[in-house]
């Protein structure tokens, strides 16, 4: 399967790398091992010691460098053997690949392409998680799907009135017409909802009831999305009264066959209320695992060859136009330059 090499992907919430340890993670189908050096800086190699072929996850972090558990060879962030056990100086093949790493907005961001064109610029925009005008939490898990099911799904959400009944969604998700926006480099699918029951999360959320609502959900950056959902009083013409919420994450691709799924739950209201915060990221959570029994069954029938062509009809027309995207992305990556050590 091909993917879009010369791209950032989020391969860990910036928590979960502490300290002192080393995390193992695969994208586009290769295992790296992921660390902070002694400045607190990520960083990320190849899980593979070239001595004897074994994951240097198995080891343990000396100072900034990553020893090797079975012989005691260590390497540095750049991939260079810098101490082997009775040799004065490690001759030069004796090293790793290295990944461009940056950490922001919240992730541990890996660079899989030609190093030269890592450019912190083009790492997805996932801003508002660092503004103080917003708060809320991340969470992420491995999900046994290709990533392209996963994006699919959140861009027909018509999915919600029957799959999140209990969470997120409300009959009038299905029942509505959703406007699909194309952009040069995005998909937007948006729903508007006037004078309507609000799903009972956001009844708990806001106070209400009823409300004016709009979903709209934006594919964008090869496997990036953001759903911002904004509640307003019925009839509402002052901005300040809105409330919004954000959601979303990158999808990252581990192999053809399963992903790292990263969601994110803020908000722009009630940003004391710590147990607010919690109760957020806890029903997103919920929500994409009412999805997940349904992502791996598709899965699973394409692994099986038990898969036919989709039948397909309106609500798709967002999922479609972004699957034509990302076909052009990975197209025009083709031609790209690509670099391995």
């Amino acid at each position: 399967m091909d993917f879009v090499k010369n791209h950032w992907y989020a391969v860990a919430i910036g928590r979960d790398l502490p300290a002192g340890e080393l995390v193992q993670r695969q994208v586009l189908g290769t295992r790296v091992v992921l660390f902070r050096d002694e400045e607190g800086r990520p960083a990320a190699v190849e899980d593979r010691c070239p001595h004897r072929n074994v994951s240097l996850s198995l080891g343990c972090l000396v100072g900034s460098h990553v020893q090797c558990g079975y012989h005691g060879l260590a390497f540095d962030r750049t991939g260079k053997c810098v101490r082997m056990p009775n040799v004065e100086q490690p001759p030069a093949v004796m090293r790793v690949q290295a990944f461009p790493v940056i950490e922001k907005h919240g992730y541990i961001w890996l660079w899989t392409g030609e190093p030269s064109l890592a450019a912190e610029e083009r790492i997805p925009d996932y801003s508002w998680q660092e503004s103080g005008a917003w708060v809320g939490d991340l969470a992420w898990q491995e999900t046994r799907c290709n990533y392209m099911l996963a994006l699919e799904n959140v861009l027909d959400l018509s999915h919600a009135t029957y799959v999140h009944g209990e969470t997120v969604g409300s009959p009038q998700v299905a029942q509505t017409v959703p406007e699909v926006v194309m952009g040069e480099d995005t998909v937007s699918v948006r729903r508007v909802f006037t004078d309507r029951e609000l799903p009972a999360f956001y009844q708990k959320a806001t106070g209400w009831q009823q409300a004016d609502r709009t979903q709209t959900i934006t594919y964008f950056d090869v496997n990036c999305v953001r759903l911002e959902i904004t509640i307003a009083p019925i009839g509402n013409t002052d901005p300040d009264k809105v409330l919004r919420l954000m959601f979303g994450g990158p999808y990252t691709p581990r192999d053809a066959h399963s992903h790292l799924h990263f969601s994110s739950a803020y908000r722009n209201f009630r940003l004391e209320d710590s147990a607010m915060t919690a109760a957020l990221i806890g029903t997103i959570r919920k929500a994409y695992s009412e999805d997940v029994s349904f992502l791996e069954d598709q899965q699973r029938m394409i692994d099986e060859g038990r898969s036919q062509p989709n039948r397909l009809f309106a609500v798709d027309r967002g999922p479609v136009a972004a699957m034509r995207l990302l076909a052009r992305s990975i197209e025009a990556d083709r031609s790209a330059p690509i670099s391995r050590t």
